[in-house]
């Protein structure tokens, strides 16, 4: 295997051009009489992300009935400590974050994810509870339909002849 980098660099340098017409094989003579370009070994055998942050999207699985919203993340290596979970209730929204680091002789590593799920109006926030079990995490609350009962209201819709009507009664009295 290390033969025939060292003949390619050898060669190089004695490569000629041979003379060529345009006309002849559309071009592709210039492709193949062209000297190739030569990656230095230590660059092909080399981790390009060392030192390097990156963004990653952790698989999940959402259930939302009418008793639960739950959401199983799928998150391998990390630690409960590694993940931080935040409810923002004005916003209505669940979020998820989580970065890994690791470093050692020579090289060091860092990944993080961020994910937000919207919660209607039904998902007890205050209730969230959260599990992690063999690198999946499961984040859930139950629902409270009356929660939603109690924040919703009826509109009454006037017509121009029910105020009409009203305001006659009123001028009655």
């Amino acid at each position: 295997m290390k033969i025939l980098p060292a003949i390619l660099v050898t060669s190089i340098g004695s490569m000629i051009r041979p003379a060529t017409t345009k006309a002849f094989g559309f071009g592709f003579s210039d492709l193949m009489t062209r000297p190739m370009v030569l990656v230095p070994q230590e660059l092909l055998h080399r981790d390009l992300t060392k030192g390097m942050l990156q963004n990653w999207a952790p698989k999940y699985e959402i259930t939302n009935d009418d008793e639960k919203f739950q959401v199983a993340l799928d998150l391998p290596g990390l630690k409960p400590d590694e993940v931080k979970i935040k409810v923002e209730e004005g916003r209505r929204m669940l979020s998820i974050e989580g970065v890994r680091e690791k470093s050692g002789e020579g090289y060091s590593f860092s990944s993080q994810f961020s994910q937000s799920f919207s919660l209607d109006p039904s998902v007890e926030a205050e209730q969230f509870e959260a599990k992690m079990h063999d690198g999946v995490l499961i984040v859930s609350a139950p629902k409270s339909h009356a929660r939603v009962a109690e924040k919703s209201r009826e509109i009454p819709i006037s017509t121009d002849h029910t105020s009409t009507a009203a305001s006659e009664k009123g001028d009655e009295e």
